[in-house]
């Protein structure tokens, strides 16, 4: 068996080990925040598009929340991440925690890649290994899927450039662009981000300074490499920032745009900073600056690793500049909400790194490494020593003297068998240190998961016998996880609102409105209650009451009068609205209103008529085609009617990506469906293009003669189209120009 070969075993047996002890807890704490993302975004992201994948369908647009909106245009849904996959083949919580698996062995093996192209020997690269992949900030990453992808493909990204400009083989350029277009597509943005920091000069570095071997290449040579690899990264990733950068210029919260939220206790000065790098003692969640006792004192001697000396260097200055950025600049508003914590994880990185490197140096295996050369490095890690042992725990105290009982004999008797056996010893002492100070003791859908489902659905059963073609709305805290409001992409529930992204800044002022809906951080639940009317458009003919919920079932039949109780259970109470408006409505009056915000306060007006007029926000027509549509330009609304009524709606189809109805109609008007606008919907009525305007705030409108006309609404967005096949074609050349390779070398 090759020494690889074991490397992998030992992940194989360790991975699951660690992930079981650190995220499967059995304990009684309160809710968290921190963890209840996984049940109320991660675990239902995965389950929708799982399902639509498993159906051979292309999840482009989201229907079962926020009254529809771009999925696979979302950065943060990573439905394109190949480690994601799992999720299409078993259930979602399984599915999260094979991937917490995959990814833990697939970062060990990797980082060893690493380790060994810096002349680093099995053993330390595995302890450097096991630094990355256990520490605290892994930890916290593996119930983050985006995160933990980004984690698993950054050593292979630096290794593939390490071995590039090393070798010059342009397999590695291109190895190098796909481990970075996978890091595009993982589902982190601002991950993303602080790992391409790192890697960019890392690329610099290593063209400048690294000595060639094998097959030589000039300046030019490299620089054309690294550039291929960068066309790669683009090429694959294309399906997702191609219409990833148009959801964002379409106008989202940009907090939802970086998509980082951790499960970690996140230092916020320099001195938590220090505390938590010194305490091992465990708390509710894993702390993300905790890399364990011996990486402090193996990193310290780096850079005296003679054939890595250069590169210890660049990655002790760039974790110095990271860990400032991350946790002592004094970034704000100012930042544009970016979660500068995510630094922390290259900081992590290049501490293994360091650590690989140390080790290597400080224990060598060879007899013939003279006891002179020892001392530099000796002296350095006792005065690191030292200091720890001063200033740190009884805890990392205790593993600082075990440390030094197993290294001081090795010092001496520098035989290959002494080192292999002090080496073992570190990563056993390692990995008990990382494992012990790493626990996350809140729930994981591994734990519930089966329970919950059944629950959901028969909570889903209930609102389904009453809603027909209309939504739920989920009146729920925001942390519930007993009631998620993304309930609809775990049931198929069609539902208002939900978590994450939603909907676009230009719509904010009509979600405001709505109880639970940017009121929760003023505290202002009750003055919105009038707000609660604005259900009755978007067509939520059943709301489910969260027992911890702001308003309960009678505030709710106070906003709403005549509501009833038609269900629930111990957790939530199920509401049935019969006033709600249809799905699809038809209004033979409309007034034209450009401004969102006097949009909403005409739709609350008590004397507006509701079920009768629309309001819309320009012409729906075009003016030559149509004078009788006015567009007010800003003045005052101005109203339209026309005589008769549509005696018939007809839903022939109604799939997430394609509609189709039949409306026959005795007079012109406007044809509203209760589903948020986006400008990627196209429209034909009778097999002509016609006009979608922005209706009721934030609705689709469609402006119709008198007589029988078919409706076809399809959501086709070009960039997606675009993005898909960049990829298509990018990744076919690749397979093709890789097959062509490979039969020239046979």
């Amino acid at each position: 068996m090759t020494p690889f070969f074991l490397v992998a075993l030992l992940f194989v047996a360790a991975a699951p080990t660690f992930w079981h002890l650190v995220e499967i807890q059995q304990v009684d704490l309160p809710e968290a925040s921190e963890n209840a993302e996984l049940y109320q975004e991660i675990e239902p992201v995965l389950s929708y598009g799982g399902e639509r994948l498993r159906a051979g369908e292309f999840p482009a647009w989201n229907e079962r929340q926020w009254m529809g909106e771009p999925f696979l245009a979302n950065p943060a849904h990573g439905v394109f991440q190949p480690l994601h996959g799992w999720a299409f083949f078993v259930p979602r919580e399984r599915a999260l925690a094979i991937h917490a698996f995959v990814s833990l062995v697939l970062m060990g093996l990797f980082f060893v890649l690493l380790g060994r192209s810096l002349g680093v020997g099995y053993l330390p690269a595995v302890i450097g290994a096991l630094t990355y992949t256990f520490c605290g900030a892994s930890a916290a990453a593996m119930s983050r899927p985006d995160l933990a992808s980004v984690l698993v493909w950054s050593p292979l990204l630096l290794w593939a450039i390490r071995e590039w400009v090393r070798l010059g083989r342009r397999s590695m350029g291109v190895l190098a662009g796909l481990a970075g277009g996978l890091i595009l597509v993982s589902g982190s943005v601002a991950m993303a981000m602080a790992v391409f920091v790192l890697a960019a000069p890392y690329a610099v570095w290593v063209s400048t300074f690294l000595a060639e071997e094998g097959r030589q290449t000039g300046l030019a040579g490299r620089g054309a490499g690294l550039a291929l690899a960068v066309v790669v990264a683009c090429v694959v990733g294309a399906v997702q920032w191609a219409p990833g950068i148009l959801w964002i210029l379409e106008g989202r919260a940009v907090e939802n745009v970086w998509n980082a939220r951790a499960a970690a206790q996140l230092p916020r000065t320099g001195e938590d900073l220090l505390t938590q790098i010194l305490s091992a003692t465990p708390g509710a969640l894993p702390r993300i600056g905790y890399v364990g006792a011996l990486p402090l004192l193996l990193a310290s001697v780096a850079v005296f690793h003679k054939g890595g000396g250069r590169d210890a260097w660049f990655f002790l200055f760039m974790g110095l500049v990271l860990t400032g950025l991350a946790f002592m600049a004094p970034w704000g508003e100012a930042s544009r909400h970016f979660p500068w914590w995510v630094a922390a994880y290259p900081v992590v990185l290049a501490v293994a790194v360091l650590t690989a490197l140390g080790a290597d140096r400080l224990i060598p295996a060879r007899r013939h490494v003279y006891l002179s050369s020892l001392i530099p490095p000796v002296i350095l890690v006792m005065f690191v020593f030292v200091g720890v042992f001063v200033v740190a725990g009884a805890q990392i105290r205790g593993y600082l003297i075990a440390f030094a009982v197993l290294t001081i004999p090795a010092l001496f008797v520098r035989r290959w068998w002494m080192a292999r056996g002090v080496w073992v010893c570190w990563m056993i002492l390692l990995f008990a240190d990382l494992t012990a100070a790493s626990v996350n003791a809140y729930l994981h859908p591994f734990q519930d998961g089966e329970v919950r489902r059944e629950r959901l659905e028969r909570l889903a059963a209930v609102a389904e016998e009453y809603v027909g073609d209309g939504r739920v709305f989920v009146a729920a805290h925001p942390n519930d996880v007993a009631l998620p409001r993304n309930i609809g992409l775990l049931t198929g529930l069609r539902v208002v609102n939900g978590t994450g992204a939603g909907y676009p800044d230009e719509h904010a002022a009509w979600w405001r409105r709505i109880p639970g809906h940017g009121a929760e951080e003023e505290g202002e639940d009750n003055d919105l209650l009038p707000g609660a009317r604005l259900l009755r458009y978007a067509g939520a003919r059943v709301i489910l009451v969260g027992r911890d919920a702001a308003l309960n079932e009678e505030e709710w039949a106070e906003a709403l009068p005549g509501l009833r109780v038609v269900g629930g259970d111990a957790l939530t109470v199920a509401l049935l609205d019969e006033r709600a408006l249809p799905w699809a409505t038809w209004y033979t009056e409309w007034e034209v209103e450009p401004d969102l915000e006097r949009t909403v306060e005409r739709m609350l007006d008590p004397g507006f008529p509701f079920g009768r007029r629309c309001i819309v926000e320009a012409s729906p027509r075009a003016p030559d085609e149509d004078p009788e549509f006015v567009t007010a330009n800003g003045v005052d609304p101005v109203p339209g009617t026309a005589g008769g009524n549509a005696f018939r709606i007809e839903i022939r189809q109604r799939d997430p990506e394609r509609i189709v109805l039949e409306v026959e109609s005795g007079s012109e008007g406007v044809l509203v469906l209760a589903d948020q606008y986006d400008r990627n919907w196209r429209a034909e009525a009778n097999g002509e293009p016609v006009r979608i305007v922005r209706t009721n705030g934030i609705f689709r409108g469609i402006a119709l003669d008198a007589g029988e006309h078919e409706i076809v609404l399809e959501y086709a967005p070009r960039a997606l189209q675009i993005g898909l096949w960049i990829s298509i074609v990018g990744l076919s050349v690749l397979v093709i120009a890789g097959w062509i390779g490979v039969a020239r070398a046979i």
